[in-house]
């Protein structure tokens, strides 16, 4: 999790920006009867960073897949991606 904004930041960007919302990383959009997820990180560059054997077609297919079928935004073991175990609910996706 990265440290929020400092609030003199936030200040000057609320006062230029109109109806801004700084949301939390990762941030779940309701919209309708969906939940959005949005998560600021670039996994497909882990995940092939360290990945015995790439897959040589569709990389973006095969993120997604390995994210539905472990249901969680951290598919790495812990002693790559260290997480912080009292936010990790957060990272969990849902069916």
């Amino acid at each position: 999790f990265s440290a929020p904004l400092p609030s003199s930041i936030n200040d000057i960007l609320k006062k230029r920006i109109r109806h801004l919302h700084l949301a939390t990383n990762p941030v779940r959009i309701q919209y309708c009867t969906q939940e959005i997820v949005i998560f600021r990180e670039d996994l497909l560059q882990k995940l092939c960073r360290y990945c015995i054997k790439l897959p040589s077609d569709n990389l973006p297919m095969h993120l997604c897949h390995t994210l539905v079928t472990q249901a969680h935004l951290s598919p790495l073991p812990v002693y790559m991606t260290p997480i912080y175990w009292a936010y990790d609910h957060a990272l969990h996706l849902y069916p």
